[in-house]
């Protein structure tokens, strides 16, 4: 890591200088991803499904083998994987001109699928792609470099390789700040004390929605997306069932309605999900909605 590392600041250098070519934006869109893979979160939540295999593989053999063998075998393999080439078409930097930092944390790389709703809350509407359904779903990468300058990669953005934000993006830069609240681990970092203080539109917001805690679900239909609070019933090979906490929400669904993606988010991780699936049952009473896989297994 130490080797990748030593070329970052020649790279930031020419960042700082606006001297913006492929070669810099294909070295930024590597080290992005070590520092997204290199994390504990997601050391982590990998070596879990390893540590399951393992389990699973030593039930058929005597010792335990294969635990020895898979342990702490994601952080072994970072230093030696081979990323090949890594995309860039989709890279771009951010310059903020303004008196607002970019913040980050111990877990700086945010990785979101967002639509161009979503998309919309961190990223000028001028700048995004607006000939897509919402349904469509890409994922988003956002890397501060400096609190003044950012990384960020999305398909649905169309515009030059660099994005200049000035007092106008204000709303941009305090969502992209609070995702990197959602992302952190444990610490978020700034290089002023209470970077958020002050904003009493992101203050209110914060106070309503920050509650990690909160179970909700997101279904994407044909043409859009709905994130609606709920928990799950119960979940199978070929069925989700879930409860919704509103029936004015359920009621924009039809029975029979074909649906390209359903998950539910607990902690802000998601638990279960079903792709290409239909509305089996829809109950406004009980505001109770099942999906049924269109691949029956």
């Amino acid at each position: 890591m130490s080797s990748v590392e030593s070329k970052y600041l020649k790279n930031l250098k020419k960042v700082e200088a606006r001297e913006i070519d492929n070669m810099l934006m294909s070295f930024l869109s590597y080290f992005m991803t070590l520092q997204l893979i290199r994390v504990d979160k997601f050391i982590t939540e990998n070596q879990k499904n390893w540590d399951q295999i393992a389990n699973s593989c030593d039930m058929f053999c005597d010792g335990n083998y294969y635990e020895k063998l898979f342990k702490n075998i994601v952080k072994k393999q970072i230093p030696i994987c081979d990323l090949g080439e890594i995309p860039y078409q989709n890279a771009r930097i951010i310059y903020n001109n303004t008196t607002f930092p970019f913040i980050s944390s111990d877990n700086p790389v945010i990785k979101r699928e967002v639509n161009n709703a979503d998309l919309s809350m961190v990223i000028p509407n001028s700048l995004i792609t607006n000939d897509v359904k919402n349904s469509k779903e890409s994922p988003f990468f956002f890397f501060p470099l400096t609190p003044w300058i950012a990384y960020i990669s999305c398909d649905l953005i169309q515009a030059d390789k660099v994005i200049e934000f000035d007092n106008n993006n204000l709303k941009n830069i305090f969502y992209l700040n609070y995702w990197s609240i959602l992302n952190a681990d444990i610490h978020v970092y700034s290089s002023v004390k209470e970077p958020l203080k002050g904003e009493a539109q992101l203050s209110q917001y914060l106070m309503m929605t920050f509650d990690s805690k909160e179970s909700v679900v997101k279904i994407c239909t044909e043409n859009t997306h709905f994130v609606l609070k709920g928990k799950l019933v119960s979940n199978t090979e070929n069925s989700l069932s879930i409860i919704c906490d509103s029936k004015n929400e359920l009621s924009q669904f039809v029975l029979g309605e074909k649906i390209s993606l359903v998950e539910v988010f607990n902690n802000n991780s998601s638990i279960c999900g079903m792709r290409y699936c239909s509305i089996q049952a829809l109950d406004l009473n009980e505001k109770k909605i099942i999906f049924e896989s269109d691949f029956k297994l």
